[in-house]
């Protein structure tokens, strides 16, 4: 996949007022909207993304913003879910091989065979890393848009220590997802639809029992911490904007003011259930990804359009 090839969609930055800027004019990519993902590296130099190349999924890394792009998985399955490890080194991603997607892992460089992490008779998404290394939270269940068929639980594993996960957020009538590790590691936020519809909340880590705070309670989903630890990034399910939650987390987690920060569309969205937009360091811009513009369309610069149900119209432009 070339930088000037053509596809459905787009990576975008997008500031804290809503104004999107193409990261790249010229990279045009595809995605299956069921196993798509993206993730910056730590220094924010490097964009890994899942990719839909030949009906084929994989992951590709790009120097950003119009450096060469290169792709770091060649297996002829799904693997997804990209994460990259605290130091920059190795990109950690789920791999479906045998109907269930286990966790793996391989340098950034592309240098070295692939390395296996977890094995399990479950799948594994939304992989990342505690920032000290020694933990890994993910989220049990298959691949889905907008929610998962059945419960799906957060659970934790850290690599040499453990012989097998260990359940952090579990239930077997409610769906939970969306994991996110505070920048200290202390806090773990997610979302949960025990109450019906989804909604944010959060947990002391791995002290997860000892208290819970619910974020918003107007639902919201795919939450992500701000490198400063001091906001809570999510979408507002009701509103279909992007909203910023100013916090306290010295003693204990405190939700000090909530602000919306831009509406969600066509051409900057968020899907539950999947790892699909970032944050650069500084917390200024977000890096997400939006349907390109056609040609026909280019001459249609400065209009506003109201997009209804724009995920349903995504699902149908790129399949299952």
């Amino acid at each position: 996949m070339a930088a000037g090839d053509l596809g459905n969609f787009q990576a975008v930055w997008v500031t804290r007022s809503g104004e999107v800027e193409p990261v790249d004019p010229s990279w045009r990519f595809n995605i299956s909207i069921l196993d798509f993902a993206l993730k910056l590296s730590p220094d924010g130099a490097r964009l890994a993304l899942s990719a839909d190349v030949d009906d084929n999924v994989d992951i590709w890394i790009k120097r950003l913003p119009d450096g060469p792009l290169g792709r770091l998985t060649f297996d002829d399955v799904v693997e997804t879910d990209p994460f990259w490890s605290p130091d920059g080194q190795f990109v950690t991603y789920v791999k479906n091989e045998s109907g269930n997607y286990d966790v793996w892992r391989r340098r950034a460089d592309g240098t070295g065979a692939p390395e296996l992490l977890l094995d399990d008779e479950r799948s594994f998404h939304q992989v990342q890393w505690s920032p000290d290394g020694e933990w890994m939270v993910f989220r049990t269940g298959g691949a889905g848009f907008g929610g998962q068929t059945g419960a799906t639980d957060i659970v934790g594993f850290r690599p040499g220590v453990d012989s097998a996960t260990t359940p952090l957020v579990a239930t077997t009538e409610f769906v939970e997802q969306d994991p996110a590790l505070s920048p200290d590691g202390r806090w773990l936020a997610y979302t949960s639809d025990e109450t019906g519809r989804s909604e944010v909340y959060v947990k002391p880590f791995p002290n997860v029992e000892s208290t819970r705070v619910q974020v918003l309670s107007e639902g919201g989903f795919g939450p992500l911490w701000a490198h400063s630890g001091s906001e809570l990034f999510f979408a507002e399910a009701l509103g279909g904007s992007l909203i910023a939650a100013r916090v306290e987390t010295a003693a204990e987690f405190r939700v000090l003011q909530r602000e919306t920060l831009f509406a969600l569309g066509a051409e900057r969205f968020v899907v539950p259930g999947t790892n699909g937009y970032d944050v650069m360091p500084g917390d200024q811009r977000f890096l997400m990804v939006g349907t390109a513009p056609t040609a026909s369309s280019s001459d249609g610069a400065g209009r506003f359009i109201l997009v209804q149900n724009c995920f349903e119209e995504l699902r149908e432009r790129v399949g299952n």
